[in-house]
């Protein structure tokens, strides 16, 4: 016949065991950390050459507008619509290095995030933050 089962065996075999393994925990958590950062840091930096670039069209359209205007002024005629858009134009120049100092910081988050990505193995070397600067 069998022998009853100690009470020890029974004890262990009533505890839950969890198998799963948690996302929050080890490398892989990591990886995952690292990979969400890079995503993050590449859209934010797309975003602002976006930014940059749509600044720096509005620029060189008050650019061509005020060569327009410059071209076509009398001497006292337009000269308050001059000043105004020689204004305009600074503003916009103004905002445009401010994208462009924008851009230059998140390009380096970027690029910062990507070689932290790599270092733990988790991203290739090229990264598409290079691509078109």
């Amino acid at each position: 016949m069998t022998r009853p089962t100690p009470l020890t065996a029974l004890v262990l075999a009533a505890e839950t065991i969890e198998l799963d393994a948690e996302p929050e925990e080890g490398e892989a958590a990591e990886r995952a950390s690292a990979l969400d950062a890079l995503s993050d840091a590449e859209k934010r930096a797309e975003k602002a050459r976006s930014d940059a670039e749509k600044a720096a069209v509005a620029a060189q359209a008050l650019t061509v507008k005020l060569d327009k205007v410059r071209s076509s002024i009398t001497l006292q005629e337009d000269e308050s619509s001059l000043v105004d858009l020689m204004a305009e134009i600074r503003a916009v120049e103004k905002e445009l290095e401010i994208k462009k100092r924008r851009l230059a910081r998140e390009k380096t988050k970027a690029e910062n995030a990507a070689r932290e990505a790599e270092a733990i193995g988790t991203k290739d070397p090229e990264s598409p933050i290079d691509q078109g600067s």
